[in-house]
C-alpha cells in the first residue's frame, strides 16, 4: 500500500492539467519517480542557464520566473501557481532553463528528475501523446501572452493582457483575479505601476472594467475588451 508521501505526491500530479488525464496506472508509476521539495519566500528554484535536468510542479504557493538584467533588476514572465509546471519545456527538450525561477510564497513543488521522466515517456507512447497535446495548448497560450509585452499603449498592452488571463480560467470568465501584486503585474507588462494605475484608470472610464478591489476586477464590457485585441 502506498505511504502518506507518495499519495500526497499523487495528489499533485492527479490536480495538475498536465498530468491529470492520465490513467490511473500511468499516474501511479509517475508518482513513484517524484519527490516533494519546500521553499521559502524568496528562494532559488533554479536559475537562467542551468542544465534543465529537473522537471517541476508547484503544489501550493507561488513561484515567478525572471529574466535578471546585468543590474540586477528583475523583469517578471510568468507567475505560476498550484498545479502548474514551470520550466517544462527545456525540460522535454532537453536544453538549459531559459529564465530563473524564485519562489514568491513559500511553496511546496513536485520534483522529477528528467532522465526518469524521460524513460517513463518513452516506454507510454500514450502518456507521450497526452503530454503533448497539454503542452501545445499551454505554448499557445504562453505565445500569446507574450504578445502583450510589445510596442503596444499602455492601456491598450493591460487590455491583452486581462482578456488572455480572462481566456485561461474560461471563456465565460468576467470577474478576475490577480494572482500578482499590481506592482508585480506592472513589471510583467514593463511599465511603471503609475503607468499601471492610468492604464487601469482610462478602462475604467471606457466602461471595460470596474469594481476594481485590491486583487480582483470584473469585466463590464467584453466585447470592447475583444476589441482592443486587433
Amino acid at each position: 500500500m502506498p505511504g502518506k508521501n507518495q499519495l500526497t505526491v499523487e495528489s499533485m500530479l492527479r490536480s495538475s492539467q498536465l498530468f491529470g488525464a492520465l490513467e490511473p496506472e500511468r499516474l501511479s508509476a509517475l508518482a513513484q519517480l517524484a519527490v516533494r521539495r519546500f521553499y521559502a519566500k524568496g528562494d532559488l528554484i533554479f536559475s537562467e542557464g542551468s542544465p534543465a535536468l529537473e522537471f517541476t510542479l508547484v503544489g501550493s504557493g507561488r513561484v515567478k520566473v525572471v529574466k535578471l538584467s546585468t543590474t540586477g533588476k528583475e523583469q517578471i514572465l510568468h507567475v505560476i501557481g498550484p498545479h502548474e509546471p514551470v520550466g517544462e519545456v527545456a525540460v522535454f527538450t532537453g536544453t538549459d532553463y531559459p529564465a530563473t525561477c524564485i519562489a514568491l510564497t513559500d511553496a511546496e513543488v513536485c520534483v522529477i528528475q528528467r532522465s526518469a521522466l524521460m524513460n517513463l515517456i518513452q516506454s507510454q507512447p500514450q502518456m507521450a501523446l497526452d503530454l503533448l497535446a497539454v503542452l501545445s495548448q499551454r505554448l499557445r497560450h504562453f505565445n500569446q501572452l507574450l504578445a502583450t509585452l510589445s510596442l503596444d499603449e499602455a492601456p491598450v498592452k493591460l487590455a491583452k493582457y486581462l482578456y488572455q488571463q480572462c481566456l485561461a480560467v474560461s471563456p465565460e470568465t468576467r470577474e478576475l483575479w490577480l494572482t500578482i501584486s499590481k506592482g508585480e503585474l506592472a513589471q510583467n507588462l514593463g511599465m511603471t505601476p503609475e503607468t499601471l494605475s492610468r492604464s487601469l484608470a482610462k478602462l475604467k472610464k471606457a466602461g471595460v472594467i470596474g469594481g476594481e478591489g485590491r486583487r480582483s476586477l470584473r469585466i463590464l464590457d467584453w466585447e470592447k475588451l475583444q476589441a482592443m485585441q486587433e
